[in-house]
Formats: structure tokens, C-alpha cells, sequence
């Protein structure tokens, strides 16, 4: 991943020229401005995130060159912005955290320099396939979302399930088992099952991000039953409670809350049938 970084800032960033280096590389006397790509340590997310992979990126320019700093800041943030590939083919995406931080002088290179933090979210590699099929409702939102986005938009949205992808694409929403389900007797061989999903919107601007958003809620509020992937199109869930949380962080939290719920029908088992019965030894 460093190295993919490195070369996507030498490729976007002329200024930077070839001086884009791992810690402890720079000179003393080397030319500004310059940056300096550093890996922290991977932290433990929610169980349904994975990880978090935090990239630090140390941006040098010359001591009275605030104005600089701020321009070079926005054109790694829009150089780093799509998903990058690495060396053996994995594509992951970066999320720009803000800056750690002040802007601080560094005597020994005579520079400015600020550190602009990146992390990258992803579902830990297994090495074991999945060979489960996914939850069925799960599937019915994921389509659901891609006829109500695809083909209406002229920039595709992306739709995931269950776990961001390591190179997850912007604009994209994500739907996940937010609760396990709740099961309820209702009587004449029947019961409810009830399941909460959390859904994510992530947009490639604000607006867009917002825009999202109100599209899957306001479509929410006109179709209350969703239809269920599965051999039987007949059956559908119902859309129970929503609420939406604009300010929620669309990658580890989401903003949407939703709850569906659908009546199904106890299994009937059919008792044998009686063979044979004997009365006072003697069949009747």
C-alpha cells in the first residue's frame, strides 16, 4: 500500500517530483517541497468493519510557505480521493481524517511541515472462501437499492452488503444486519420475524452524499414492502421504523436506520397414518 501512495503522489503531484519518501530517507538538504509517507499501526474496529490502517503523510515546504502547504494539502487529498492499486493487484481506498495536529517548523530540514491523516476500512483478509449465501433480506435491499439508483443516475452507485470491500468505489451505499432478528408468536400457526439493518451512503461530495441519502428514505415513505430475494416473489417485508442521523459517519456508523418485519407461516409436520390397529389381538 505505501508504495502505491508514493507513486500515485509522484504521478499527480509534479512539485513533489520524485521526493516523495519513506520515514527516515530525506536529507538534510533536501529540496521542498517534499513529502514523507508513514503507516501507523492497524486498529481493531467493530466486529462488521475489520480494520483500520491509519497513513500518515508529512508535507514539507519552505519555512514561509504556509500558503503552499495549503495548496499542496489539497492536491494529496484529490490525488489520494479514488481507489489506488497495489503492486499485487489489491485495490483499497483511502478517507481523508483531517490533519493531525498544527503546523509545526522542522529545524533539522529548515521546513514547514504538516501531517495529513488518511486511514483505509476494510473487512480483515480470510483465507478460508465464503460458501454461505448471504441474508436473503439482506440480497432483497441491495437490489432494491440498484433498481431505485441504477440505471436513473447518470453516475452509477455502487451497492455493497454485509462488509465494505478493501477497494469500495464512491458513490456507493452499503446495507448490513444492524440487530439479531426477533421472533414473535401471533397465533394460528404464525409468527413475526422482525430484523434492523443499518444502511450506509457514501457520497463522492457532500451534496451527492445528501442527495443519497433523502433518495432511499423519501423512497422508504412511498413503498412500505420491499419484495424478499428468494424461490417465492410473492413474499414481501414491510418497512416498520426509520430515522436517519444525517451527521453519522457513513463508513463505520451509517446514517440510516431501518426495520422490516414479515408474518411466516409455522412449518406443518403431517403426523403418520395408522397402519393397522389391533383390538384384543385381532386386527380391525
Amino acid at each position: 500500500m505505501r508504495e502505491a501512495v508514493r507513486q500515485k503522489l509522484i504521478a499527480e503531484i509534479p512539485a513533489f517530483g520524485e521526493r516523495v519518501y519513506e520515514p527516515n530517507v530525506a536529507g538534510m538538504d533536501e529540496q521542498k517541497p517534499f513529502a514523507v509517507v508513514q503507516f501507523g499501526p492497524d486498529d481493531d474496529e467493530a466486529e462488521w468493519v475489520g480494520f483500520r490502517r491509519t497513513i500518515l503523510i508529512y508535507l514539507l515546504e519552505k519555512i514561509e510557505s504556509y500558503k503552499a502547504l495549503d495548496i499542496t494539502q489539497e492536491l494529496v487529498i484529490n490525488a489520494l480521493k479514488n481507489p489506488l492499486v497495489t503492486e499485487d493487484g489489491v485495490v483499497f481506498t483511502l478517507v481523508y481524517s483531517g490533519a493531525l495536529g498544527e503546523d509545526m517548523h522542522n529545524a533539522e530540514h529548515a521546513a514547514l511541515f504538516r501531517i495529513l491523516r488518511f486511514h483505509v476500512y476494510a473487512l480483515q483478509p480470510v483465507e478460508v472462501a465464503e460458501t454461505y449465501a448471504a441474508d436473503s433480506w439482506v440480497d432483497s435491499l441491495k437490489n432494491w437499492t440498484n433498481e431505485l439508483f441504477n440505471p436513473s443516475e447518470e453516475i452509477p452507485w455502487n451497492v455493497y452488503e454485509n462488509q465494505w470491500p478493501l477497494g469500495y468505489l464512491k458513490p456507493a451505499v452499503l446495507w448490513r444486519l444492524a440487530a439479531y432478528p426477533r421472533i414473535d408468536e401471533e397465533g394460528l400457526g404464525q409468527f413475526r420475524v422482525t430484523k434492523s439493518f443499518q444502511g450506509h451512503v457514501l457520497g463522492d461530495t457532500p451534496n451527492q452524499q445528501v442527495l443519497g441519502i433523502g433518495k432511499v428514505v423519501e423512497e422508504f415513505g412511498i413503498q412500505l414492502k420491499i419484495p424478499v430475494v428468494g424461490p417465492d416473489n410473492c413474499l414481501y417485508m414491510t418497512r416498520r421504523e426509520l430515522s436517519v442521523d444525517m451527521g453519522a459517519d457513513p463508513i463505520r456508523t451509517g446514517q440510516i436506520s431501518v426495520t422490516f418485519d414479515r408474518l411466516t407461516r409455522k412449518p406443518f409436520i403431517e403426523d403418520p397414518l395408522i397402519g393397522e390397529v389391533l383390538l384384543e389381538g385381532r386386527s380391525i
